[in-house]
């Protein structure tokens, strides 16, 4: 399909502000076929397992980033659904309740047919008129700041947490001509095909480094011909295996008095939980002007109560909080350490107790097994995961700028400051 380009150059004032002399303004209320609420039960209806007679009900948490995701489904017979509560391809589903005002009114377009499968309660299906809107640019819209500020208008007003159809039925859509719809959506498109190719090359990157630190932390990195079984598994015969208090210094967190807080750059940098964390290194938002409990530059930090077992380096002194230990290394290269606990998560969420919340406490730590190779091989393992750590930022950073590029063709497209139509 080939497309012409242009800046507008010919407007008029709407009630949507500046729009294209061609364009009409509708209410989404004029061009809404059906607005259809989900299916509501009781709980002793649900089955986790699919049996014959259920039907699959999607969930809020089954909708991410625009895309249904058909995993952990809840079951109900289908005698409590009605037929048009099956997602069809084309329809627009929404999040119509949340615990968050920011949550609702979220959009994810189907692009097929959902088969034994029907919405939940917090759910509805908007299915438009095609005379007079292309789907998918409905779509867009949905996704674009237009209709994000038309739902912080009404949160600001109502504190909405519940999204009736009322509050919908008088947002106004500047509406293109059908086959510049047509245009603008394959450009869109085009640019959300790219940053799915991105998206799944990171998760075959990351699968990948799943795959070579189970390798790395059980067969080594350098030719090891005799190979010997241990309490953490097969390991060759050269490496040791010991306590991680044995060759480290574990330091617990503690927060400081909350009055010595600030978010103005005054005194050290101060990190409560995991929250700060990033792929690597962390990024402060608060300071204290009376850290108790320091961070060396270079130790290993680890979150110790909920989530338990994530991972990060310290890549300044850091005062840390109750929600963080630091592990100053002392026979252990960082990286290697850093790499195998993010490997062991799991095994150290296994270590953490408590009934409200989870937490792990220092004894866990210092008795927590690790293989230790000769310091070169630790130090090349180690390299080798940064490698292709340092490729999948790269694929990540391309992400969001595709990302960044899809929504300022969204701004200029959705309200004609370029126009784009089909040769």
């Amino acid at each position: 399909m080939r497309f012409k380009v242009c800046s507008e150059i010919k407007f008029k004032d709407r009630e949507v502000g500046k729009i294209p002399e061609g364009w009409k303004v509708k209410k989404l209320d004029e061009i809404l076929r059906e607005f259809i609420r989900g299916a509501t039960f009781k709980q002793n209806e649900v089955s986790q397992v699919y049996k014959k007679g259920l039907v699959g009900i999607l969930r809020a948490t089954n909708l991410n980033e625009g895309k249904i995701i058909l995993n952990d489904l809840i079951f109900i017979p289908e005698s409590k659904i009605k037929e048009n509560q099956k997602p069809k391809k084309d329809d627009i589903i929404i999040t119509t309740s949340s615990g968050s005002k920011y949550l609702v009114g979220r959009a994810t377009y189907v692009d097929e047919n959902l088969n034994d499968i029907a919405i939940g309660g917090f759910l509805a299906i908007l299915r438009f008129d095609r005379e007079n809107i292309e789907p998918k640019f409905a779509y867009y819209i949905m996704e674009s700041s237009l209709y994000r500020n038309h739902l912080n208008q009404l949160s600001a007003g109502t504190n909405i947490n519940n999204l009736k159809k009322t509050y919908l039925e008088n947002f106004l859509i500047p509406l293109p001509p059908l086959a510049e719809q047509k245009a603008i959506v394959q450009v869109l498109k085009d640019i959300d095909d790219l940053i799915e190719i991105v998206e799944n090359q990171i998760k075959t990157l990351q699968r990948i480094k799943r795959a070579l630190m189970e390798k790395y932390f059980s067969e080594g990195v350098f030719e090891h011909k005799e190979f010997r079984k241990t309490k953490i598994g097969r390991i060759p015969k050269e490496w040791e295996v010991n306590k991680l208090g044995n060759v480290a210094k574990i330091i617990m967190g503690q927060s400081p008095p909350s009055t010595t807080y600030n978010t103005q750059g005054i005194g050290m940098p101060f990190l409560q939980g995991k929250a700060e964390f990033g792929n690597v290194y962390p990024s402060e938002t608060k300071y204290t002007t009376k850290p108790l409990k320091i961070a060396k530059i270079g130790s290993v930090l680890i979150s110790v109560r909920a989530p338990v077992g994530d991972v990060n380096i310290a890549d300044k002194e850091y005062c840390i909080g109750r929600g963080l230990a630091s592990i100053k290394v002392l026979k252990v290269d960082n990286f290697f350490l850093f790499y195998f606990l993010h490997k062991e998560r799991t095994k150290l969420q296994q270590c953490s107790c408590g009934s409200t919340f989870q937490a792990i406490k220092k004894e866990h730590l210092e008795n927590f097994l690790i293989p230790l190779p000769p310091i070169e091989e630790q130090k090349e393992i180690a390299h080798r995961l940064k490698e292709i750590d340092e490729v999948i930022e790269n694929r990540k950073k391309e992400k969001e700028h595709l990302i960044r590029i899809k929504k300022k063709m969204m701004d200029l497209l959705l309200t004609g400051k370029v126009r784009i139509m089909e040769c």
